[in-house]
């Protein structure tokens, strides 16, 4: 193995573990208020991208890698509709019953 598809490799494992800890937080609170829609949608489609140039250039470890972070990008895209939708509706009730 070359030394480029090592660094690669090592490139696309910290974005994976960059998402990790936001996943765990967000599921542990229940809450993604303080997270950037923005930013979760560029991350995500920046991955979509690389996912589908990996693909395009036969390279599995960028497309698989890419594959890997767009999932965790989308997944945080649905938990922070839920969430949001679950706070959003919570607060709407209290207006309600006050």
């Amino acid at each position: 193995m070359e030394v480029i598809s090592l660094v690669g490799i090592f490139a696309g494992t910290m974005s994976i573990l960059g998402y990790l800890p936001q996943i765990i937080k967000s599921q542990k609170l229940k809450s993604m208020k303080e997270v950037s829609f923005l930013l979760l949608l560029l991350f995500t489609l920046s991955s979509l991208l690389w996912m589908t140039y990996g693909f395009y250039k036969a390279d599995s470890i960028l497309g698989g890698l890419s594959t890997i972070t767009f999932s965790m990008g989308l997944m945080l895209i649905i938990m922070k509709f839920v969430y949001e939708r679950k706070y959003l509706k919570y607060f709407s009730d209290q207006r309600i019953v006050s």
